[in-house]
């Protein structure tokens, strides 16, 4: 969010054409305990993001190094604004 100048992010709007469709993995890069996952589809709906999400595992649960916690697809521009 602290990238995003008035909710819109300045350089994806420039360059990704609006009708690029896409999709993203949150990966772990270690082992650990899930936390804030089940936040997301709130956080979707709160910036009005054209993404649709599929959560692999919920909050509390152990992951492994590698493992996929969420999938993402949808419009570029939104992908990459969720990810500042």
């Amino acid at each position: 969010w602290e990238d995003l100048q008035n909710s819109v992010d300045l350089t994806t709007f420039s360059l990704v054409p609006e009708s690029s469709i896409g999709s993203a993995a949150i990966v772990a890069r270690q082992a650990g305990v899930a936390s804030g996952l089940d936040l997301l589809p709130q956080i979707l709906s709160e910036i009005e993001a054209h993404v649709e999400l599929e959560l692999c595992l919920h909050d509390g649960a152990s992951f492994e190094k590698s493992q996929t916690l969420c999938k993402l697809s949808g419009k570029v521009r939104d992908l990459l604004s969720l990810e500042r």
